[in-house]
């Protein structure tokens, strides 16, 4: 096993991200998409290079989120309740997320299975961060403001925010 995590690694540290099972052990390419993971996100953590996400890509990305690795067919499945978008949209979606360093895939035999690369919680706190500096110049102070004065709290939820603002 010590000996294909190690191959593993070579591979994820030459920047060779589609795998194939031939070019692995069979423990290695087990192991191979928490290793990319973890390699990954470290890297993108290092270079605080997250990707941005469309609206549309963000739909795609939550279901990569529940469940990976998923082929083009299951994407399209689990949108095809959700979404009237033809396969065709879904597939440019994935290709547009794998340019962007957000997905990758592997080739098998049934064809190309996609995976996440970057967390949800790192998307998420890059547009929120993203959202925070267009609309508010990035004042937090007027974020919290605007909902409070904007939004009726529960006495629930205002416990909750002070809750959080104590625990900081």
């Amino acid at each position: 096993m010590a000996g294909g995590t190690e191959r593993a690694f070579i591979l994820i540290e030459s920047t060779t991200w589609h795998f194939s099972k031939k070019y692995l052990t069979k423990a290695a390419y087990k192991c191979k998409l928490k290793l990319l993971q973890d390699y990954k996100c470290r890297r993108v953590k290092k270079m605080q290079n997250i990707p941005q996400i469309s609206d549309a890509e963000w739909l795609v990305m939550k279901v990569l989120w529940n469940e990976s690795p998923l082929g083009s067919s299951d994407v399209i499945k689990e949108l095809k309740g959700t979404t009237d978008w033809k396969p065709k949209t879904i597939k440019t979606l994935l290709s547009r997320l794998v340019s962007k360093n957000a997905v990758a895939y592997d080739v098998g035999s049934r064809g190309y299975s996609y995976y996440p690369l970057v967390s949800e919680n790192e998307c998420a706190k890059e547009e929120a961060r993203s959202f925070l500096g267009r609309v508010y110049n990035g004042s937090l102070n007027l974020l919290v403001k605007n909902f409070i004065e904007n939004k009726e709290l529960s006495t629930e939820e205002i416990e909750e925010l002070k809750k959080l603002l104590e625990d900081k």
